[in-house]
């Protein structure tokens, strides 16, 4: 039987950014809890090392695992520099306001990919097929 995907976020976001809806695809885990004590992005090196240990101890698999956009632009870039040095490709959340859902979309050596994901409906836990603007 296939594990449930896992919503991961680098942090807790500012309290005036939802993601409750991407728990309806997996379970959230932070990358870094509140109160870690971790490197400074800014010491770009230890930060990346430091990301890849908790993702490791996170127990992280690209091929079942989503990473929710989310948070100060300058780690997310990390976090993703990292997530491409590692694997390649990857599965990632985007918020889309329009519609007020989150997509999946998967990222990373994309030859022949279509570009569709499940949007879920605020309103309910169901999903429906959801193709991006090109």
């Amino acid at each position: 039987m296939t594990e449930k995907p896992s919503v991961f976020l680098l942090e807790a976001t500012r309290s005036n950014i939802d993601t409750t809806k991407a728990a309806s695809f997996g379970e959230i885990k932070y990358i870094f809890e509140q109160g870690d004590r971790r490197s400074s992005v800014f010491e770009t090196r230890a930060y990346e090392v430091a990301i890849e240990e908790r993702l490791n101890a996170l127990g992280f698999d690209p091929a079942r695992d989503i990473v929710c956009i989310a948070g100060r632009i300058v780690c997310v870039a990390v976090l993703f520099a990292v997530l491409t040095r590692l694997f390649g490709r990857f599965n990632i959340l985007m918020f889309d306001a329009h519609d007020e859902c989150y997509v999946m979309r998967t990222v990373g050596n994309l030859k022949g990919d279509s570009n569709g994901g499940l949007c879920i409906d605020p309103g309910t836990s169901a999903g429906s097929s959801y193709e991006a603007a090109r």
